[in-house]
């Protein structure tokens, strides 16, 4: 009796097929089997594996294959609704809101009646799929609320919205929130971290209102502010817009010392797109950027491939 079960990963094929096909031929000789042609097909079928193959693919499996990810699609930039389209629609029976912030965010302050869910824990809701759902976040990279609001499409939510600029752009309206209202902050602070994410945004306008000359070489793209701030935010938000890029939202770099005078007159030259604010250093936002390439780095390397069975 075999006590463990049978397996053929570690075994050498080719003694085992002599055994095998002395036996039939001796089965044969006493009338047990008619034919023995099998134990060809079976060894030509074979004849190409080696040996410790079996053992090989049963240690490589999820190690040497690999995981193919699903290519995720782009942002869907039609999803986005402002504020002031939102609140008229509140209390309508099919609305959903969905806020995606973290729970302590949420516990703090939310919209009355709001969902706490991620955008994994919303897939698995089917009730949900014949709703309009608005996806709430933070302000802070919206870019992935974009594309998963095109990915819940596909996979057939029929109505998929998101809240441009997040909770922040809600609190501008100056409407109280449920909970606690003290975080109704009119900008949204950016790290160094956050604001990479941001600039890999092409629907967020940069906005660069320091004379440091580091941080113009870290942000060449950014459209830089001289004195007359007002006509260059409103000639900035005009180009994009005739290149049919209308931006969703607007990235400011300050230096440190920057004025809330000077906050207030640009928050007050592009409503109502949101705004975020980043006043930290050239230097800060290098090193996060030193990082970033060195992840890609090795990324394009991959993982490090040991022989079989190590």
């Amino acid at each position: 009796m075999i006590s463990e079960p049978f397996s053929l990963s570690g075994l050498q094929l080719r003694p085992c097929l002599a055994v095998i096909a002395k036996c039939l031929v001796a089965a044969a000789a006493l009338g047990c089997v008619e034919q023995v042609s099998a134990v060809t097909s079976v060894e030509e079928a074979l004849k190409d594996i080696s040996p410790a193959s079996g053992m090989c693919l049963r240690d490589a499996v999820g190690a040497s294959s690999g995981t193919v990810s699903a290519i995720r699609p782009k942002p869907d930039l039609s999803c986005a609704i402002a504020p002031t389209e939102l609140s008229p629609m509140l209390g309508r029976p099919e609305l959903t809101l969905i806020d995606v912030r973290l729970r302590a965010d949420y516990d703090a302050a939310r919209i009355d009646g709001a969902m706490n869910l991620s955008v994994t824990d919303v897939r698995t809701k089917s009730f949900l799929r014949d709703k309009l759902l608005v996806l709430i976040g933070s302000g802070k990279s919206e870019r992935e609320l974009y594309v998963a609001c095109a990915e819940l499409k596909g996979q057939g939510f029929k109505q998929v919205k998101v809240l441009r600029g997040g909770m922040p752009a809600w609190w501008s309206l100056q409407r109280p929130p449920g909970g606690e209202p003290g975080a109704g902050q009119q900008v949204t602070p950016l790290t160094a971290t956050e604001l990479w994410a941001e600039s890999q945004f092409d629907a967020n306008l940069i906005l660069l209102a320091t004379s440091d000359a580091a941080m113009q070489r870290v942000l060449p793209a950014a459209t830089r502010l001289p004195n007359d701030q007002s006509a260059t935010v409103r000639a900035a938000l005009d180009k994009k817009r005739k290149a049919k890029q209308s931006p969703l939202g607007v990235v400011l770099v300050l230096p440190p010392n920057a004025s809330g005078t000077l906050i207030a007159q640009i928050r007050e030259g592009i409503q109502p797109l949101p705004l975020l604010v980043y006043t930290g250093s050239a230097a800060q936002y290098s090193q996060q950027i030193a990082q970033q390439k060195a992840i890609w780095a090795a990324q394009e390397r991959g993982p490090k491939k040991l022989g079989c069975g190590l």
